[in-house]
């Protein structure tokens, strides 16, 4: 039996469009000497770059696609949604670069999508904090969830601790006891595995940690190091190249415990494109049931399992080369 696994990032792009219904609560919030009666919406997105496919065109096109069924529905408070985007190339200093400029040349935009990744929301939280303009995001670091500090950021996005809970259950389920998780050196690695932390820690479970960089062609040093801590199963946490990074280096160890790419991030990659499937041997990939093709709340048939907020398959995974879903066997 196959099931199929969608791009987790995939959902966050649809998130963004709902996110807009959240913009109606306020009161408008836009520069009042702009020249017609739209809602301008503005969402600073990885349009280029080692992100581009994984994030931000699929949110883009998301984000097109809820809008104009917003608009067909007679938009926001009777106003008509404008969107514009904005080129971050998922870098956090041309995220802040582009939006300053966008911000200085134009006027007042209703509303601002700034960031996917909490190495991109950090930064531009205060521009966006300074300039008054109602800002949502889909990072999962919890700095921004602070209404004095940022009182006009919203993030939409699952906390971490909600999705690696789940992975913990499954780790401790399969009999693990001491685990190691790889991640990327930013904020949003250091969420992921400050989370897993301490949801495992309830769980019994021994956790050893390490980190590169995004922009790292090899993880060995640090995956030598975690082995040599000899845990029972490697959880990796990271989106675009670092994934496929961390796959090459798995294998040319030759390290052969089970490994696990979280939902949190990894499970945004479209690994078909990133990685080879000769590095995809042993590998599972969590993923919520709603990006699972025949699970429970994608299927017509209502399911008691469908209450559960998330699955992890224990299951290997595999992907067709240049597909845009996971394929878990």
């Amino acid at each position: 039996m196959k099931v199929y696994v969608k791009r987790v990032r995939s959902l966050a792009a649809i998130t963004l469009a709902s996110a807009l219904v959240l913009s109606a609560c306020g009161d408008g919030g836009g520069d009042k000497e702009k020249d017609d009666d739209t809602f301008s919406f503005v969402a600073v997105l990885a349009l280029s770059g080692p992100l581009s496919e994984s994030g931000g065109i699929p949110s883009r096109n998301a984000l097109e696609t809820g809008i104009k069924i917003l608009n067909a529905d007679g938009g926001i408070d009777g106003r008509q949604v404008k969107l514009t985007t904005v080129d971050s190339a998922g870098d956090a200093t041309k995220a802040v670069a582009n939006l300053q400029a966008y911000l200085s040349d134009n006027p007042k935009p209703d509303a601002v999508f700034g960031g996917q990744y909490s190495f991109e929301a950090l930064p531009m939280a205060p521009i966006l904090t300074q300039a008054e303009v109602l800002s949502l995001s889909s990072s999962v670091t919890p700095v921004l969830d602070d209404p004095k500090k940022f009182p006009f950021a919203f993030q939409q996005s699952i906390p971490p601790s909600t999705i690696l809970s789940a992975l913990a259950t499954h780790i401790s389920d399969e009999g693990h006891k001491k685990v190691a998780y790889i991640a990327v050196d930013d904020e949003s690695g250091h969420t992921s595995v400050d989370a897993f932390k301490s949801v495992a820690k309830e769980g019994g479970l021994e956790v050893v940690d390490g980190y590169i960089p995004a922009n790292s062609l090899d993880a060995t040093s640090v995956l030598e190091k975690l082995r040599a801590a000899k845990p029972d199963v490697l959880v990796m946490s990271a989106v675009g190249p670092a994934a496929a990074t961390m796959l090459k280096s798995r294998t040319d160890i030759k390290w052969d415990v089970p490994a696990i790419g979280d939902g949190s991030a990894f499970a945004a990659n479209d690994l078909g494109k990133i990685s080879k499937p000769e590095y995809w041997d042993g590998v599972t990939v969590q993923a919520a049931d709603w990006n699972v093709e025949g699970s429970a709340m994608t299927s017509t048939r209502p399911s008691p399992s469908s209450r559960r907020p998330m699955r992890t398959s224990s299951r290997s995974t595999s992907v067709s080369p240049g597909s845009s879903r996971s394929t878990s066997r």
